[in-house]
């Protein structure tokens, strides 16, 4: 009995009971990822039983099948996450149709020699076009929420390329020990080993980046914008008396100290439209929402550091208190706008301080 394949296959029970029962109410991304674990621990699962001759030629083979469900299931999960699918339409069914049409395969006699070349060939193909186009998918939606959101924490899908970077670790590692098993002629059970690791490996990932990761199920927001709203060119005159109100806004209100501002809540406060809001920015000014935001945010921890009414308060708790939401957003945002570290800043505030002479 292989060890790590016992382990993998509690794993993924695990995880998809830790997903099922922590809500009452499933969103389709907590489906998706749950199909996608219980595809990997069927096919581990379905492998063991083989070993122990405990099922017949037919369940293995539609287990070697399995591993081709992961791929589609990852990229639906993705576009699930990032708001491109809110349900499952009979389109989306498509992907899983190539893992269906390979199992006969396994039945023609006179394929078996050259079956297992042709398996491996097709599923590289195919894992790395969805690996890919799963990362190109999460670095658009990186992109769009720096245009919506002042704050990346609890819509940023970085966890999840951990998760996608695993995935392609494991069968890149799989594969390398297969071509090194072809090649050197060694013992198959070597190659076996590697794999059920790695995929025992891989759904470990998953339980540290997704379920103690706070937003891993977070319900995403819808963008904030419409599509009945249609792209119109603004008058001059327009933009001008928008942006004058918006800094104003910004300056006398202090919204940026909402650690959630998004650009749907100011455009609501200059009871304009979001398409137009960001037609201003763009405007007139080279920073997106995020920068755009977090630049007001920056200078007030910079005038609360020079005032003597926060020196009770740590560096974090200012910035805390001037709407960001992580200390590494901050002191990323900081160094990015103002060229230095926070805790830089602080220190040549602090010599200036000094320096001053005391008036008599």
């Amino acid at each position: 009995m292989n060890p790590a394949l016992i382990i993998g296959v509690f794993q993924s029970v695990f995880l998809v009971s830790l997903i099922l029962l922590k809500k009452s109410k499933k969103q389709l991304p907590d489906w998706l990822l749950s199909g996608s674990l219980v595809a990997i621990g069927l096919h581990l699962l379905i492998h063991q039983l083989f070993a122990l001759e405990l099922v017949g030629t037919a369940l293995s083979i539609f287990g070697s099948s399995v591993p081709f469900f992961q791929g589609p299931l990852l990229l639906l999960y993705v576009q699930s996450q990032t708001g491109i699918i809110d349900r499952m339409r009979n389109i989306h069914l498509l992907h899983l149709l190539p893992p269906l049409l390979l199992m006969p395969l396994f039945f023609i006699p006179t394929w078996k020699g050259s079956l297992v070349s042709i398996y491996n060939l097709a599923f590289v193909v195919q894992i790395t076009g969805y690996i890919l186009f799963s990362l190109r998918t999460i670095k658009k939606h990186e992109k769009t929420t720096l245009s919506y959101f002042s704050s990346t924490a609890g819509v940023d899908l970085r966890w999840l390329k951990f998760i996608i970077y695993g995935l392609g670790l494991v069968w890149g590692a799989t594969l390398l020990t297969f071509f090194f098993q072809i090649t050197f002629d060694f013992d198959p059970t070597n190659t076996y080993m590697v794999f059920f690791y790695s995929i025992a490996i891989f759904v470990y990932l998953i339980a540290i980046f997704g379920i103690r990761q706070k937003h891993v199920f977070f319900e995403s927001d819808k963008k904030a914008t419409s599509s009945k709203y249609e792209r119109s060119k603004l008058s001059g005159e327009f933009i001008e008396a928008t942006w004058i109100r918006l800094k104003t806004h910004l300056s006398e209100n202090k919204v940026y100290l909402n650690p959630a501002l998004t650009l749907a809540q100011l455009a609501e406060d200059l009871e304009i439209t979001t398409n137009h809001l960001s037609q201003i920015l763009n405007t007139k000014t080279t920073a997106n929402f995020h920068d755009f935001v977090n630049g007001y945010r920056v200078e007030e921890v910079k005038t609360r550091i020079q005032s003597n009414r926060y020196n009770h308060l740590t560096l974090l708790a200012i910035a805390f208190e001037s709407g960001f939401q992580s200390k590494a957003s901050f002191n990323r945002v900081f160094k990015k706008i103002q060229g230095c570290t926070p805790s830089e800043y602080h220190e040549s505030i602090s010599l200036n301080h000094q320096r001053t002479p005391v008036p008599h």
